[in-house]
């Protein structure tokens, strides 16, 4: 999200449109997920996975919770459960992805800073 554009509108992500209920679990409104958001300034994300061979994943955005996103129950019509259960491991690569989407200007960056990781006990 850019600073330069403070008219920015967050849209419904046309490719989600045929998508049943209950794929992942909203948990705010969009007024509060852009209120919450930085926009010219570093914004704290925590991304919480839990559970067994499919786990839950939470994300908040400035202690505001966002998504939650429960791998045993979601209904995404092109989860394979069991494929998801062969590679989803306890350890492993952790990666991190911009979605750029329309308001995502060419040569745009993205900046990480603070990275950090740890177990769940």
């Amino acid at each position: 999200i850019s600073p330069d554009k403070p008219e920015l509108i967050m849209d419904i992500d046309s490719r989600t449109g045929n998508w049943p209920d209950g794929v992942y679990e909203e948990t705010c409104t969009q007024e509060a997920w852009l209120a919450a958001w930085k926009p010219a300034d570093w914004n704290h994300l925590r991304i919480r996975c839990t559970g067994g061979d499919l786990p839950t994943i939470e994300t908040w955005v400035n202690d505001l919770k966002v998504c939650r996103l429960n791998l045993a129950t979601t209904t995404h019509p092109g989860f394979d459960h069991e494929k998801a259960r062969e590679v989803t491991l306890p350890t492993g690569s952790i990666a991190l992805q911009v979605h750029g989407g329309k308001n995502w200007a060419e040569g745009a960056r993205v900046y990480w800073k603070d990275i950090r990781v740890r177990r769940l006990e």
